[in-house]
This record gives structure tokens, sequence and C-alpha cells, in this order.
């Protein structure tokens, strides 16, 4: 379970590092929005990510 959010979290990273930012301020900061929803689903997935893999090496 943990190496499957891990490559999730590795996914939604990528995602989010793949979104064009456009040069119109307004479209730049719909980018730059679109750009960390994205990244703080990756931070929570690897968050998840450790969560369960310290409750696999404790349970060993």
């Amino acid at each position: 379970m943990s190496i499957a959010t891990s490559i999730l979290a590795a996914c939604l990273g990528v995602r989010a590092a793949t979104i064009t930012i456009r040069d119109s301020m307004d479209d730049f900061m719909a980018d730059i929005a679109r750009q960390s929803r994205w990244a703080s689903f990756a931070a929570v997935a690897a968050g998840l990510s450790v969560i369960l893999q310290s409750v696999d090496r404790l349970s060993q």
C-alpha cells in the first residue's frame, strides 16, 4: 500500500510540475492556483505514504 501511495505522490508531483504557466496575469494566477492544487494533492499522498511505511516497519 505504501508503494502505491508513493507512486501516486510521484505522479501527482509530475502533474503539478508539467502545468503550463501562461503569460497573461489573469491566466497566470489561475495556472498557479491549479499547480498548487496538484502539488498539495502530491504532498498529502507523500505524507500518507510515510505513515503507511512507518506502520509497516513498526508491525515487523
